[in-house]
């Protein structure tokens, strides 16, 4: 078997039969934030290319790019980051200090930053493409489907300590993302269309091979075993192409939540960030998410060479079962506007 080598946590090592992605644990309950931020043109109110040119400008010197203020798919956006920070506090006053980077380079050109999951009225076509490898790459493989993520949303990763931990606070988390997009739905128009949805840009990405609800593993070798076949099978190039609605992070040690649409104000992220942190505590020390037993199938859980009975009741198979709940219930509705 050929070694499949990315970026930092995509290295991948070979093995006779399954690869092994590595996991940097991370110091619990840590917190960082990631916020997808549209730039305005202040007169016509349309997204407005301008990225290069503000990044540049606060870039410090010496320095390749700003270490908390990032390039995104379209010129329109530029995405801030936080720090790993310890508390919501810390992490919303991280993401001031950047804000007020970027907004003063915007505004002596004429833009305003807002954010929500969608831009009401700009149409997606009008749109420059970062001019960075990575999305070049993205649009030229995905074509119409990449071309028209004008979207924005919020991303909140939460620290885990070790990779067993992650796949089953991942399969427990899937039954709070409805809750998720309820607090953070923003995104109900599309290029000037009311589309009756309460969030349209999940939509939107779930056009992705590899975006929406997460595909439900047992631990962490099943998640090894599904990216060495995405891999191999030349689906993604790197374990950063599963967009997963919650994902694990390997390089960052964390569980990412990834479903929120954009929020306007610090205070909703604020929110949106404790709400996460508590959820991944909670899971990461409780004594009810734990390993699950081998499965034979997607819909059972049956005796294998050291599994538990499949009548037995083991902590994650209640999760396991919500999880797969959320999952139907969220391809079976439709998020309605009230």
């Amino acid at each position: 078997m050929t070694a499949v080598v990315g970026r930092c946590a995509d290295v991948i090592v070979p093995t006779l039969r399954e690869v092994q992605i590595p996991f940097r644990p991370s110091e619990r309950a840590s917190l960082g934030v990631e916020w997808e931020l549209q730039l305005v043109d202040l007169e016509s109110r349309e997204l407005s290319a301008g990225a290069v040119e503000i990044l540049e400008e606060i870039r410090p010197d010496g320095a390749d790019e700003h270490p908390k203020a990032k390039h995104e798919l379209l010129q329109s956006t530029i995405e801030i980051i936080t720090g790993i920070c310890t508390t919501v506090a810390e992490a919303k006053a991280d993401l001031a200090g950047t804000l007020s980077e970027v907004s003063a380079a915007a505004a002596h050109r004429g833009l305003g930053l807002m954010c929500a999951g969608t831009h009401p009225f700009t149409d997606w076509q009008t749109q420059l493409i970062s001019p960075k490898e990575r999305y070049l790459q993205l649009v030229e493989r995905m074509q119409w489907l990449a071309r028209r993520l004008q979207i924005f949303g919020v991303h909140v990763h939460v620290g885990v300590r070790a990779p067993e931990k992650a796949i089953p606070i991942v399969n427990a988390l899937c039954q709070y993302l409805p809750h998720f997009l309820a607090l953070s739905a923003s995104s109900p128009f599309w290029v000037g269309c009311d589309t009756g949805l309460a969030s349209a840009r999940t939509k939107v990405f779930e056009a992705m091979p590899t975006a929406g609800l997460p595909y439900q593993l047992s631990g962490w070798d099943e998640f090894e075993t599904y990216m060495e076949t995405l891999i191999s099978t030349n689906a993604i190039e790197s374990v950063r192409e599963v967009w997963w609605d919650v994902r694990p992070h390997p390089e960052f040690g964390t569980v990412e939540l990834r479903i929120c649409d954009g929020l306007p104000t610090l205070d909703e992220i604020g929110a949106v960030a404790a709400l996460s942190q508590c959820l991944v505590e909670q899971f990461d020390t409780s004594s009810t998410v734990a390993t699950p037993c081998r499965r034979r199938s997607a819909g059972s859980c049956g005796r294998t060479s050291g599994a538990r009975p499949a009548t037995a009741w083991t902590p994650t198979s209640w999760w396991t079962r919500r999880a797969r709940s959320a999952r139907s219930a969220r391809r079976s509705a439709t998020w309605w506007r009230t």
